[in-house]
């Protein structure tokens, strides 16, 4: 009888089989995870943009009574100006996480 060296073929297939479900689980967690950070950055951008609209309109409507047309326009493009350089910054983040930019990488 010969005698084989190396380990038996059913447990090659068993550790390809573990080594094949712990990359599954840890592209699993990764995916949740970055999925839970999409999440936070949209409802993020909601809140954001949602008290930006009312607390304009509520600082313009009640709050600026001595200044004309021109002055209420030009608070609410600035509190614009304010939310969206907000939103930039937490997209931005996120997509350069993610390997999206290639100088962000670098």
């Amino acid at each position: 009888m010969t005698e084989k060296s190396g380990p038996s073929l059913p447990f090659m297939f068993t550790l390809l089989a573990a080594v094949n479900s712990g990359s599954l689980r840890f592209q699993m967690e990764k995916a949740t995870q970055m999925q839970r950070g999409l999440m936070a950055r949209v409802i993020l951008s909601i809140i954001t943009l949602a008290a930006f609209l009312a607390g304009s309109l509520i600082f313009v409507g009640f709050y600026t009574s001595g200044y004309d047309l021109f002055q209420k326009i030009v608070v609410i493009l600035v509190a614009m100006i304010i939310a969206f350089a907000a939103l930039a910054i937490v997209w931005v983040t996120w997509a350069g996480r993610r390997g999206m930019m290639g100088w962000w990488r670098d």
